[in-house]
């Protein structure tokens, strides 16, 4: 499988771009069957509840998914795409696993990624892997996003790590010809701006809405932009040395059951 890069034109302009081939369609299968045998046999194994599903290296180092993440992070056709758009420096500072069962009305708010603003932003990027039967759709709960939202000066903007939904003045800049709605087959990937407004909505289709989502950073942005001090290099060199450099990273786990 081989796959075109992302346009870093369009993604300077739009704040994001989609549709990036990552996994083919038995590679996604393959994915998808090892991750709910992963899942089914850690909830056996507690006795069919399964709480403490984040992966923190410093408390999880035997997380049974671990591998699988750092397979899928550092996926070679990810990582190109990803080096098209912030170079050949790349580093991980986080992931998260969205679970999105079917029928779950719940939708996530228009927020940011983060809310500093230091002139180093630019190399702070999102992935979304969809691995799901259908990938991202509008049914499904796949990503909107507000095209060149990133560049625009929003009114009440974010001020801090937490409290990143836009406020109701704030959502003034999200108008309907700047709305585009994610739409991807299933091992397909969108990247994002850091800054670029994005929202989820309900899963009302009848499949489970998979994604994992990758944080990547240029070894130039700032801790203060990353909001963090430590990150895992995955391409490239670090020659600014502003991270501790980890062998693995955080995975925060998010199922919406309701």
């Amino acid at each position: 499988m081989t796959a075109p890069l992302p346009d870093p034109e369009a993604y300077a302009r739009d704040g994001f771009v989609a549709g990036v081939p990552v996994l083919d369609a038995d590679e996604v299968a393959d994915v998808r069957a090892r991750f709910e045998a992963l899942e089914a046999e850690a909830r056996a194994r507690h006795g069919g509840s399964w709480s403490r599903r984040h992966h923190f290296p410093w408390e999880t180092p035997d997380h049974p998914f671990r591998s699988l993440f750092h397979e899928l992070a550092t996926h070679p056709r990810l990582l190109a795409a990803v080096r098209a758009l912030l170079g050949p420096d790349v580093l991980v500072r986080n992931a998260d696993v969205f679970v999105k069962e079917p029928g779950v009305g719940r939708t996530v708010a228009w927020h940011l990624d983060t809310a500093e603003r230091d002139g180093t932003e630019d190399g702070f990027l999102t992935a979304w892997l969809g691995l799901g039967v259908e990938g991202s759709t509008a049914d499904n709960g796949g990503l909107r996003f507000l095209r060149g939202g990133h560049r625009l000066e929003i009114p009440d903007r974010p001020r801090d790590r937490h409290h990143l939904t836009l406020s109701d003045t704030a959502r003034a800049v999200v108008t309907p010809d700047r709305v585009v709605q994610s739409v991807m087959a299933p091992g397909r990937a969108s990247l994002h701006h850091a800054l670029m407004p994005h929202f989820s909505g309900g899963n009302r289709s009848a499949h489970r809405r998979i994604a994992f989502v990758v944080r990547y950073l240029r070894p130039d942005v700032s801790p203060a932009m990353a909001e963090s001090g430590q990150a895992m290099r995955v391409a490239g060199q670090d020659r600014v040395g502003a991270f501790t450099l980890t062998d693995d990273f955080p995975v925060t786990w998010t199922p919406q059951v309701a």
